[in-house]
């Protein structure tokens, strides 16, 4: 992933959705979902190191994005903390559902049914994260987000809204795959989605 043009002690919010591998059992488990199959993909140890503090500004909200499995087992936890910020909330927990039901009116058999080990999964997290003293700007983001899946690991544009609703930029995004109006984008993908509409 490239750092040119980014700004250091600059983004008053970061969003990532790193590229983690799917740690399969064996060869066989790892399919053609797998995260590795998909795109560039990194260990923690090397996530940690990225120098993601050094472009946060002094007050920074940080939305880290990551699976349910590896929330449950803090894999998320190191490499939050190396890069300056301290863990606080869930800001995020997204139901998906089936790419052809409607996010406004919708039933039980429209969940996507996603791989899993134990139970079948339905929904992605986002963590946040805090730097110094960041305020919110609403009260009223709501953390459940009900939208549809679409291409692997693409978040629904509803996210992006709610955190320009949640709090004041400079806006980042890392592992980007998407240019977006008014937030610096790195990622060796960028540009693999069209560019977003607002």
């Amino acid at each position: 992933m490239s750092w040119e043009g980014l700004r250091r002690k600059h983004y008053g919010v970061i969003v990532t959705d790193c590229g983690t591998p799917f740690d399969a059992y064996s060869a066989k488990g790892e399919t053609s979902r797998s995260p590795q199959k998909k795109y560039t993909t990194m260990p923690d140890d090397e996530l940690a190191a990225l120098p993601v503090g050094d472009l946060a500004a002094r007050d920074c909200f940080l939305f880290y994005w990551d699976t349910t499995a590896r929330v449950v087992a803090g894999r998320h936890l190191p490499i939050i903390k190396a890069w300056g910020f301290k863990p606080t909330a869930l800001a995020f927990t997204w139901l998906k559902l089936i790419p052809s039901a409607s996010d406004a009116i919708w039933l039980p058999r429209d969940l996507n049914f996603g791989p899993g080990f134990t139970t079948r999964k339905n929904t992605e997290l986002c963590i946040l994260g805090r730097r110094g003293s960041p305020k919110r700007l609403s009260k009223s983001v709501f953390e459940i987000i009900i939208s549809a899946r679409r291409e692997h690991s693409r978040k629904p544009e509803e996210f992006y809204s709610r955190v320009m609703q949640y709090a004041a930029g400079p806006y980042l995004e890392l592992f980007s795959r998407t240019a977006r109006r008014g937030w610096d984008c790195s990622g060796d993908q960028l540009g693999y989605f069209a560019e977003a509409a607002e």
